[in-house]
């Protein structure tokens, strides 16, 4: 059946795939109310595909105007579906200009997110990335579904869809935001230097959690600490601590790259998980 589709315009299989990916489609068909997506807040949902056919039949209605028009139609909906189908994964990566998927699955689940935090307009550069099962077997990194669609729909709310069902959902900030820093509660976490028995960079953990130490920052003229980190005084706190947990040899000091590697902040990740 879809080879009575393969003459059909370009610009009219592109307009199927974004529009089974809700473009153009008012945010307010999407939330009918307010309340249902608050501040702060998360939603993840199934896309319902027989809204998607509704639509479409009703896109296609505009040039039905017998009832041989209305049979042809029926006669056609599944070589319009396996064009929608096909488009819709195609879609972001037209726009990002990136060649297309090696391979194409058909007619499986679309699920998404609508995320709509300060957060969003805070990191414009947020990465969203959806697995198919929970961390654990087999590895988060084997089992990415595409991403179908993201988009901010305001300042504040993102929407994204994905191809399957995912287990696991990662919200990261964009990578460019690491830096060296402490955390908000003023701890640092201390990781593993090369010569010992962790791996570089890894943080250091007992009974199941991370190891800090709290840093020193310098003092006003009234005594009271200040946003500007004492370096020398945090530096020997490390060092400290890091000899209590066996990670410096005997006379080792925290030079600058270890001092780094104790300072080095990655951005922030919230995960989501389906249980």
């Amino acid at each position: 059946m879809l080879e009575m589709f393969s003459d059909l315009p370009d610009v009219i299989q592109q307009w199927l795939g974004r529009a089974a990916l809700f473009y153009g489609v008012p945010f307010d068909q999407l939330i009918i109310d307010e309340r249902m997506l608050p501040p702060e807040s998360i939603r993840f949902f199934f896309v319902d595909h027989n809204w998607l056919d509704a639509m479409i039949d009703g896109v296609f209605s505009i040039g039905v105007h017998s009832s041989r028009h209305s049979k042809n139609v029926q006669l056609l909906v599944s070589a319009i579906r396996e064009v929608t189908d096909t488009q819709v994964t195609l879609v972001r990566n037209q726009l990002r200009r990136v060649p297309a998927p090696d391979t194409i699955e058909l007619g499986g689940p679309v699920t998404g997110l609508l995320l709509r935090s300060a957060v969003v307009s805070g990191w414009p550069g947020l990465a969203v990335k959806a697995y198919e099962t929970v961390s654990g077997s087999p590895p988060v990194g084997s089992n990415q579904l595409p991403l179908l669609r993201m988009d901010r729909l305001a300042p504040d709310v993102l929407f994204c869809l994905f191809a399957g069902v995912p287990g696991r959902v990662e919200v990261d900030e964009p990578s460019e935001g690491l830096h060296f820093g402490v955390e908000d509660d003023n701890l640092i976490t201390l990781r593993w230097l090369d010569n010992n028995q962790g791996q570089t960079g890894a943080p250091i953990y007992q009974k199941g959690e991370p190891q800090t130490v709290t840093a020193a920052f310098r003092l006003d003229s009234n005594g009271q600490p200040t946003s500007v980190l004492n370096v020398t005084q945090t530096q020997t706190l490390i060092q400290k601590a890091l000899a209590g947990f066996g990670a410096l040899g005997p006379g080792e000091q925290v030079g600058g790259a270890s001092f780094g590697i104790q300072m080095v902040q990655a951005p922030e990740q919230q995960t989501f998980e389906n249980t």
